[in-house]
């Protein structure tokens, strides 16, 4: 009997005698051999698919990266493959929005509600602490409220007193308004709260910022000192004959926006990137008419301070050399959105 070169298999001449179990050791031989074949072509399919994710994963990250350094550019660079919209300063696709200091935006509120100052609505947690030239030993202000309707505040007002200040240091502090229903901070920015005196009470101390809140969500308003320029203690009041809060303007159409991008020829997949805030209502992103999944998303600040939700959606299949995006939003009975802006990258 005569056996193959590679697998040892029996090659009977006509002068053997079959037996059963040189039969049976040669299927044997031919199964294992057909079963680590089909194990090595798996394990290679599934390297090549964990290698192309992995591509994919990474082609995606520069695709984000490149959309991120190149959208606040002013003119905008045309480029092919990429495109970048801000609503509030070209509509062109948009419609339903309002402008809510220089946002796009749509609100429902509660019909009947009449505001007053910000004293109506909160609750002191803590007073801000000066110990001077101690700042490991100051206190942040922290101030809880919840406002019934979409509203903002344009000033604060600071009360408490002052002690062994050089009138007019720098006294520079960051003001910080957190959602505790999401646990994220919507806005962050710096103020200076220098004062003119040496040592005094403070009576309506006003410092200009902007505070957006939304219906019925709960916030923290914080006042962190970043110096310890005096000593003393400060408060936040805001009452109906100052800065009273002020609902938003009535805009309670839905937002509808759509691109369509003409390329020389398709693509292999891409990102939408949406940014703004949503409370409420029901936000729907299409892509060439199919809805697109909600892959990421976290908090980013804009240019003006305030912190918008940026969303990120992906495509993983071909798309082509047309393609159009989408976006829908309805504030149902009490919802805002406020739409920054949005772009898309394709692959």
């Amino acid at each position: 009997m005569n056996y193959t070169e590679n697998y040892h298999l029996p090659q009977w001449v006509k002068s053997d005698r079959i037996m059963m179990e040189d039969f049976n050791q040669m299927c044997e031989s031919i199964d294992a051999g057909l079963a680590g074949s089909v194990q090595t072509s798996d394990a290679a399919l599934q390297k090549s698919d964990a290698l192309e994710q992995k591509t994919l994963d990474r082609l995606r990250r520069l695709a984000y990266n490149h959309y991120c350094a190149v959208q606040n550019l002013n003119p905008f660079p045309w480029q092919m493959g990429i495109f970048h919209q801000e609503p509030a300063k070209d509509g062109t696709g948009v419609t339903g929005t309002a402008l809510w200091n220089g946002v796009c935006f749509s609100a429902k509120n509660p019909a009947g509600v009449t505001l007053g100052g910000l004293d109506n609505y909160m609750e002191e947690i803590a007073p801000m602490t000066l110990v001077k030239n101690s700042l490991a030993n100051c206190t942040t202000l922290k101030v809880n409220f919840c406002v019934p309707v979409t509203a903002y505040l344009s000033t604060i007002d600071l009360c408490g007193n002052v002690r062994d200040n050089v009138p007019n240091t720098p006294f520079p502090a960051r003001l910080t308004l957190v959602n505790l229903d999401t646990g994220e901070t919507e806005i962050s920015h710096l103020l200076n709260l220098a004062q003119s005196e040496a040592n005094c009470a403070l009576i309506n101390n006003y410092h200009d910022c902007y505070l957006a809140f939304h219906a019925g969500q709960h916030y923290q308003l914080r006042l962190q000192p970043l110096a310890a320029v005096f000593g003393g203690d400060l408060h936040l009041t805001s009452n109906d004959r100052s800065y009273p809060i002020r609902a938003v303007t009535a805009n309670d159409r839905a937002i509808t926006a759509s691109h369509t991008m003409q390329e020389p020829v398709g693509s292999s997949g891409g990102l939408l990137i949406v940014r703004g805030l949503v409370h409420g209502g029901a936000l729907t992103v299409k892509w060439d008419g199919q809805a697109v999944p909600l892959q990421t998303t976290r908090m980013v600040q804009i240019p003006d301070g305030r912190m918008v939700r940026e969303m990120v959606y992906f495509r993983a299949e071909p798309v082509p050399a047309e393609t159009t995006f989408s976006l829908h939003y309805d504030n149902n009975a009490v919802g805002s959105f406020l739409f920054y802006d949005w772009g898309a990258v394709l692959l």
